[in-house]
């Protein structure tokens, strides 16, 4: 952000020129990428506030329905505007590059989705030998939440916005979920299992809905 230029107070306690332009107020400081709760300062017209975190609501779905349909490399500002019923000024009012937004499609919704599954993996190991079907079906399930969570893993080498989030975000997803710990010796190897088991299933449903390019991509995150 840009911030007005200060002027230091006159030691001699003089008053300024009267012709002299007036000190440039200070913009507020803007909030941090995917921090909704700070979008406005406080004080800020609640219909404005309301309106923008709308905005940043269809944004984020006709993301998560582009992605899920074209994967994430064929995402576009015009598409997405589109689907959202949104202008493209009121894209780059909240994001500069498509990247900024995958980053916090990852950060609102992706992490949050991938600690869910962590947790419902662990349930089950800990359920061992014994299997609930209905719970192993469950976690197997590919939504379309999960099959965009797993392209944004696949795609995050190639997005320096998401790249510089994700790894730190999934480590947190998953000691949230009290898979993994601070040492390897406190990771849950089973249920880490039933994780990579999950998450191969969906790999797989994205390689059967055809999209270019998915198998070679997915592969090489798994590996």
């Amino acid at each position: 952000n840009r911030r007005g230029v200060e002027r230091a107070a006159d030691p001699a306690g003089e008053p300024e020129p009267a012709d002299r332009a007036p000190t440039r107020q200070r913009r507020p400081i803007e909030p941090e990428r995917g921090d909704l709760s700070r979008a406005h300062p406080p004080g800020g017209r609640p219909a404005r506030q309301a309106r923008v975190v709308a905005n940043d609501e269809k944004l984020l779905d006709a993301a998560i329905a582009l992605i899920d349909e074209r994967g994430a490399d064929a995402l576009t500002v015009a598409d997405l505007v589109r689907l959202a019923g949104l202008t493209t000024g009121a894209f780059y009012a909240r994001y500069d590059a498509i990247g900024d937004l995958l980053a916090d499609l990852w950060l609102q919704r992706g992490a949050a989705v991938l600690a869910e599954l962590a947790r419902d993996a662990l349930e089950i190991a800990a359920e061992l030998p014994r299997i609930d079907p209905g719970r192993l079906a469950a976690l197997l399930r590919a939504t379309q939440e999960r099959r965009v969570v797993f392209e944004l893993l696949v795609v995050a080498d190639r997005v320096p916005e998401l790249a510089d989030i994700i790894d730190d975000s999934v480590r947190g997803a998953l000691v949230a979920a009290a898979l993994i710990g601070a040492t390897p010796a406190e990771a849950d190897p089973i249920g880490l299992g039933f994780l990579a088991i999950a998450l191969g299933g969906i790999a797989h449903d994205r390689i059967d809905g055809g999209i270019e390019g998915d198998a070679e991509r997915i592969a090489r995150w798994l590996r």
